[in-house]
């Protein structure tokens, strides 16, 4: 009895141990397919937060946004610290160390959370971004002239000539970019236009600085030196021509051409004057006994200067008179020259005239060669259709001349038989016994005699015939030739003369052009 207790206790615990290591075997599977899940749908969650860091980063790295910082520094700060939090979370997860939150009870939710606070990371970076965007679209819309003018004197290298003004009006401009981006709109706005207006003022006096300042030293240097003690109205001319020039930038500092001709008319009187107050001083050091001398030599230089205008001698008359006749002769001369130019351009004018018109001429006459050829290539084509008639024509021509000599042989046969029975005829007597023969040969006999002379007078008929026809054929052939020959020479006559008439057109061109070249070099 204890020994079947035993073994009764024996086979439930085999059978115990049996079923608890199939439910371990069936458990462990059991949590390596959820574990594979888990990690695939992990993978899942970790790529598409990933997809969404990527994007975002190429975005950020956009060159167009290296002046955020500039205009917006908070939002794009901002937007950069949301972007790292996404980094760092994401980093944190797909190494395996849990995310930051670290309360979830699976790596699927972790990574599922992860994402979703990946997502909304990089949602708020973005939104700083696109707000950063808005600022600096906002400051270069109300400060866009600040901003060309800020820049215009940079160009300028404003930084070397006024650094300490310069600097000042790019602080207060930062200052304006800064109210913008805290909000300040209306005070950014109202202080646009006096900025605006310094900066105006800066941009005419570095004009000003780089035009003038070197002309207004000599100026100040021949004040210094009494030059304008001595020479005192030509010295006032330098200054009205130097206050013209500085009024000129006043006015419109980048009117680049006025300023030129406005600084080229101060250079040239500050040249004048130079060589004015050399010839001051010779003169002011010249003894009375050389007086003569001076006089002469400005007297010969005068004289040199007619001379070369072929007005001869001209000593014999006051130096004043002198100048005057000789500015009228270069009056005269320079009348002259610009009525031989305007001569010139009229000439040309009118050989460019009679170009266009022979040029003209010239595509007339090559449209009616042109109409020419298409008529000799027509004349050509109906010449071959005349000379296939022609041959045609010559063939039946043939065929008649051997039908007509069939038709004299059979008539050269037949007329001679016909005469013979039509004379036999004749000479029978009327009282004549005439012999009975068979009906069929009384029959046949006036038969075949009346036969062969329809026979013989048919033949006749289709000699002449023919003849006719023959006769006819030749004289068509006749005419197809002497027709041919005629278009044949028309066309040829007709190329002729368009070719004639172009070569007399492009003759006429060419010295046309000749003419005009001429009329236009001299």
């Amino acid at each position: 009895m204890r020994i079947a207790k035993t073994a009764v206790a024996l086979s439930a615990a085999v059978l115990i141990v049996s079923c608890s290591s199939t439910s371990k075997n069936s458990a462990s599977s059991s949590a390596a397919a959820s574990n594979s899940t888990q990690q695939s749908a992990k993978q899942k969650y970790l790529n598409e937060a990933r997809e969404v860091l990527d994007g975002f980063k190429v975005k950020l790295a956009d060159d167009s946004l290296n002046d955020l910082s500039y205009f917006a520094p908070k939002p794009l700060a901002l937007a950069k610290k949301k972007f790292k939090d996404a980094m760092e979370e994401y980093d944190d997860i797909a190494k395996g160390g849990g995310s930051l939150l670290n309360i979830f009870t699976s790596e699927e939710e972790e990574a599922l959370e992860a994402k979703k606070e990946i997502i909304k990371l990089v949602a708020t970076a973005e939104s700083e971004l696109n707000k950063a965007k808005k600022i600096r679209e906002s400051a270069k819309t109300i400060l866009g002239d600040v901003f060309s003018r800020r820049d215009y004197l940079k160009q300028l290298n404003v930084t070397k000539i006024y650094p300490k003004t310069f600097q000042k009006l790019n602080n207060e401009i930062d200052g304006m970019v800064k109210d913008i981006a805290e909000g300040e709109i209306e005070r950014a706005t109202k202080e646009q236009a006096k900025m605006s207006a310094e900066l105006l003022a800066l941009e005419v006096k570095t004009v000003k600085y780089i035009e003038l300042n070197e002309l207004n030293e000599q100026i100040a240097s021949y004040k210094k030196a009494k030059i304008d003690d001595a020479l005192p109205r030509t010295f006032q001319g330098l200054v009205n021509a130097r206050n013209t020039a500085d009024a000129v930038i006043s006015a419109d500092p980048r009117a680049k051409e006025a300023i030129k001709t406005a600084v080229d008319k101060v250079k040239f009187e500050i040249a004048h004057l130079k060589h004015l107050h050399k010839a001051y001083k010779e003169l002011a050091s010249t003894k009375k006994t050389s007086y003569e001398l001076y006089l002469i030599a400005a007297e010969n230089n005068l004289h040199t200067i007619a001379s070369a205008m072929q007005l001869g001698d001209l000593r014999n008359i006051a130096m004043k008179d002198q100048a005057d006749a000789i500015a009228d002769k270069a009056n005269q001369l320079l009348t002259e020259v610009e009525l031989a130019k305007s001569n010139a351009a009229a000439k040309l004018d009118s050989s460019a005239n009679a170009q266009d018109k022979l040029q003209q001429e010239n595509a007339a006459l090559k449209t009616e060669l042109n109409g020419v050829n298409a008529k000799l290539t027509k004349i050509n084509d109906e010449l071959k259709v005349l000379l296939t008639e022609k041959a045609g024509l010559q063939s039946q021509v043939k065929q008649q001349q051997v039908e007509l000599i069939k038709l004299k042989s059979m008539n050269e046969v037949l007329l001679p038989l016909a005469k013979k029975q039509s004379n036999e005829q004749q000479e029978t007597p009327q009282n004549q016994v005439v012999v009975v023969t068979p009906a069929a040969t009384q029959a046949e006999t006036p038969v075949a005699a009346s036969q062969v002379v329809e026979q013989t007078q048919d033949l006749k008929a289709e000699t002449e015939q023919a003849k006719k026809e023959v006769k006819q054929l030749q004289q068509a052939v006749e005419d197809a030739e002497e027709a041919a020959a005629e278009a044949i020479e028309a066309a040829q006559t007709a190329a002729e003369n368009a070719q004639q008439a172009t070569d007399d057109a492009e003759s006429a061109t060419e010295a046309a052009l000749k003419a005009a070249e001429s009329a236009a070099a001299n």
